[in-house]
């Protein structure tokens, strides 16, 4: 009898330890929206029960599950929830859809880069500040400044700055964003300031860009000093590839027998950033290669 016990004690125990070894089931993943951007601070839940975490700023998450078998529910606002079973997978691509009746979340994002021209051999950096909508207006989507300056050892000077107000026209799988845009070119031979008003209609992981371009141009000839002014329309396509990480961009405008060629190539990871711009007009062209960091910030509110 004593015997029977101690058999029946052991198998009691073995089917807890094995009850408890079946529990610790980690599950990783990450969660794009429909577009293909990250989704940062979804909502990830064990359905039925009190286990949950929320994805990082590049939407990748991390959790621990009481079983392999449960399911997950994936919910952020302004996307469609889903409800995904693990089915002993250790990690899942999620991918949400718009629902179209709530704005895109806010960005708040600062970055930093280090450029390096292999041309012209300017040097300098860039800054880049996104503004959440409801900061300074109750807009659909943020705000976004950028500035860049690059300068060679003979002082020639290569400025450009642009803000853009993103998604002020959206819809499920399109938006629209529109874009003021500066450039100045400052060398020996000749100076030159451009201004364009772009827009950006994105269509899933395509951009068309379409826009008008104004060129004042300044020449310094036998000591004589020539100026010139353009315009002209602007147009560029674009497209996201490898799981929207790499994105190509071009815009090309033509100024009369003068014109303005521009191309990236980008590649983001987490939050690093690598790219390869390219710049032309007359006689100046540029290739930077250029790398930085993308920061997260959150924004601490008194209450009334």
């Amino acid at each position: 009898m004593t015997r029977q016990l101690r058999l029946l004690n052991f198998s009691i125990l073995f089917s807890i330890i094995a009850q408890l070894g079946q529990a610790q089931h980690v599950v990783k993943g990450r969660v794009l929206g429909n577009d293909g951007g990250s989704v940062p601070n979804c909502n990830v839940v064990v359905k039925g029960k009190s286990v949950w975490t929320t994805t990082d700023f590049d939407g990748f998450f991390e959790l621990t599950v009481p079983s392999s078998d449960d399911v997950l529910i994936f919910s952020f606002i302004g996307l469609k929830s889903k409800e995904v079973a693990i089915k002993g997978r250790s990690y899942l691509d999620i991918v949400l859809k718009y629902d179209c009746t709530v704005h895109f979340w806010d960005y708040r994002k600062v970055s930093f880069y280090a450029l390096a021209g292999a041309i012209q051999s300017t040097y300098g950096g860039k800054i880049l500040l996104s503004l959440p909508k409801d900061l300074l207006f109750n807009t659909k989507g943020p705000l976004i400044g950028d500035l860049t300056y690059q300068a060679n050892r003979n002082d020639d000077l290569f400025l450009r700055s642009s803000l853009e107000y993103r998604h002020f026209i959206y819809d499920c799988g399109y938006s629209a964003d529109i874009n003021v845009r500066y450039r100045n070119i400052d060398i020996n031979r000749f100076s030159s300031w451009v201004y364009a008003v772009e827009g950006d209609f994105n269509f899933k992981q395509h951009t068309l860009t379409l826009g008008y371009s104004g060129l004042r141009q300044d020449i310094l000839t036998a000591g004589f000093e020539e100026f010139r002014t353009f315009s002209a329309p602007v147009i560029g396509l674009g497209t996201k590839i490898f799981k929207s990480s790499t994105s190509i961009r071009g815009k090309i405008s033509l100024f009369g027998t003068q014109k303005v060629i521009e191309g990236e190539l980008k590649y983001d990871f987490k939050k690093l950033s690598v790219f390869l711009n390219y710049y032309e007009f007359d006689t100046f062209s540029e290739l930077s290669l250029g790398a930085g960091l993308n920061l997260s910030y959150s924004l601490k509110r008194k209450s009334g």
